[in-house]
C-alpha cells in the first residue's frame, strides 16, 4: 500500500516528589501540533468513513503514589 509517512515530536518526563509524595509525569504528544492524517487511513482503504486525520497536541499529567 501507499503511505506518505509523517513525522511528530513528543516529549514524557517525569519527577520524584519524595518518599511520601508521590512521582508527577508529564507527556506531551504532538508537541508541534502538526495536521496528519493517519497510517491506517493512508494505507488499505478508499472509503471515506475511514478517512480522518490525528490528533492534535495532546498533554498528559499524572500523580501517582504508594501507601
Amino acid at each position: 500500500t501507499d503511505f506518505d509517512g509523517y513525522t511528530l515530536v513528543e516529549s514524557f518526563s517525569g519527577l520524584d516528589l519524595g518518599e511520601d509524595r508521590g512521582r508527577l509525569d508529564l507527556g506531551v504528544q504532538n508537541l508541534l501540533n502538526e495536521d496528519y492524517i493517519t497510517y491506517y487511513s493512508q494505507s488499505g482503504t478508499t472509503r471515506d468513513n475511514r478517512f480522518f486525520a490525528g490528533r492534535g497536541r495532546t498533554i498528559t499529567l499524572r500523580w501517582s503514589g504508594t501507601y
